[in-house]
């Protein structure tokens, strides 16, 4: 009886030491909730140590770190008598969908939560930059997006070609690839895209704008055709006539050569005319518009030409490169397109007045504190006001600022914990600077250490009880009586 209580302290010690050590182990995960404000509130999300505020009419995705299986995370959105939320929607569960707030857990996949709200767009107050006070820009405006394609694919985000978006949107846009086609990259007016060499990116909506999704052919260019050699049949010798003899003489036909057959190559077809295509015939000092050039051969067939083209302009009031036109200075000029002998009728482009130039005013970081782990990564969210009121995501272009030897961040906001410390970093861009943001990174427990010590403590104890059980065995042996 001593021996077997002895045994059940023995296990009760072992998995009293290897439990507690291993709950540490336990790994992070993470999962992306997208907020979508859509109308005039702004949406505040806040998880258990950090905020995040979705500004209205536009949608944030947000990267969420779980420590364990789930993690409650509240929506709140901003109402009065002028804005009132309607509903959430998306992955809401049981949660309300007629207060101005709800609670969701994240646990481990990711959701898309929206909240509509109803009331006048809100007027965003430009905060003070270096230099004079600004002033409180006009409500955002509705803009729009012409989004077209090459030959060899589509875009197939946003599915109408026309669309219409409000001022300050991120709006998501995808090309698709035809089979045996690639994508080469967005042309046109591409100031505000992410990244005009990926197939899928976005585009901030400032001004009305004009993309199109250019593709390449993949396949081999087939081998130059071998002339064909021109057949010319053998002519036959004319047969001699004979001499005339008393004889009447009998008359001989003389064989007709036969004409040779030539095999002629097949006529390539020529360029027949040119038609220039313009979206806008009136422009403002230093827009730009995307023109394309239409061939037509003279089988028939209609080719865009754009890049092949020689374009005839006054380049003092207009510079087109490549088919994208740029506008430098008031006045009227005739675009005009030529190539192989063939010319294009004349459009006519009027560049007007030069607009006000939008400034960034001020640059806001959220959330503005947060604790990471030692490898461990969490997203920030850099927004930029502008003079004339609008603010856009400017995560991905802002320089960041800290101390690269405890954490660093990416191109994207994201920061990674490299050594143990606290620090603060801020995000520039074109003079400004925005708040400084405390982030703390914790030392991580070194997970090898942990299971060598755990792997021992279970080797300790399995080789104990196979030495009671041997000593328990000799010992009922010798109490046996001999046989």
């Amino acid at each position: 009886m001593k021996n077997v209580l002895l045994a059940i302290v023995s296990l009760a010690l072992v998995l009293g030491l290897a439990l507690p050590m291993a709950g540490p182990a336990a790994a992070c995960h993470e999962v992306t909730l997208t907020v979508i404000s859509d109308g005039c509130s702004e949406i505040t999300v806040t998880g258990p140590d950090w905020s995040v505020i979705v500004p209205a009419d536009s949608e944030l995705p947000i990267r969420i770190e779980v420590p364990g299986d789930c993690v409650q995370v509240t929506l709140a959105a901003t109402s009065d008598q002028d804005c009132t939320i309607v509903e959430w929607s998306g992955d809401i569960g049981e949660a309300a969908d007629d207060s101005t707030s709800l609670t969701i857990d994240m646990c481990r996949s990711d959701k898309t939560v929206t909240g509509r709200s109803i009331g006048p767009s809100p007027t965003p107050t430009s905060t003070p930059g270096p230099g004079p006070t600004a002033t409180p820009g006009p409500e955002p405006q509705a803009v729009t997006l012409f989004a077209e394609s090459g030959m060899g694919g589509y875009v197939s985000e946003p599915i109408q070609l026309l669309s219409y978006w409000s001022q300050g949107r991120v709006v998501a846009i995808q090309a698709v690839a035809d089979p045996g086609h690639e994508f080469t990259g967005w042309t046109g007016q591409t100031d505000s895209v992410a990244d005009t060499s990926a197939a899928a990116t976005t585009i901030t909506m400032v001004y009305n704008r004009i993309l199109k999704a250019n593709f390449s052919s993949t396949q081999p260019s087939p081998p130059a055709p071998t002339p064909t050699p021109t057949i010319v049949p053998p002519v036959p010798t004319p047969t001699a006539t004979p001499t005339p003899t008393p004889v009447p003489p009998v008359p001989t036909s003389t064989p007709i050569p036969t004409p040779a057959l030539a095999l002629v190559p097949p006529v390539s077809p020529v360029l027949v005319s040119i038609e220039v295509l313009q979206e806008r015939d009136t422009m403002q000092v230093g827009e730009t518009q995307q023109y394309e050039a239409m061939g037509t051969f003279s089988d028939g067939t209609v080719v865009e030409v754009t890049g092949q083209v020689t374009w005839t302009n006054d380049v003092a009031v207009a510079t087109i490169d490549g088919g994208l036109g740029t506008a430098v200075g008031a006045g009227e000029t005739k675009i005009t397109a030529a190539l192989g002998g063939a010319t294009s009728d004349s459009v006519t482009l009027n560049v007007t007045g030069v607009p006000v130039p939008v400034v960034l005013v001020s640059i806001k970081v959220t959330p503005d504190s947060a604790s990471i782990g030692v490898g461990q990564t969490m997203l920030f969210t850099a927004t930029g006001t502008y003079s004339d009121g609008t603010t856009v995501d400017i995560t991905g272009q802002v320089k960041w600022s800290t101390d690269e030897s405890v954490v660093t961040f990416d191109a994207k906001g994201v920061a990674t914990g490299v050594a143990s410390g606290t620090v603060s970093a801020s995000a520039e861009l074109g003079g400004a600077t925005s708040n400084s943001v405390d982030l703390e990174v914790l030392p991580s427990f070194p997970w090898s250490v942990t299971g060598g010590l755990i792997g021992a403590l279970l080797a300790a104890g399995l080789l104990f009880f196979l030495l009671l059980a041997r000593r328990r065995k000799k010992r009922r042996e010798a109490e046996e009586p001999a046989t």
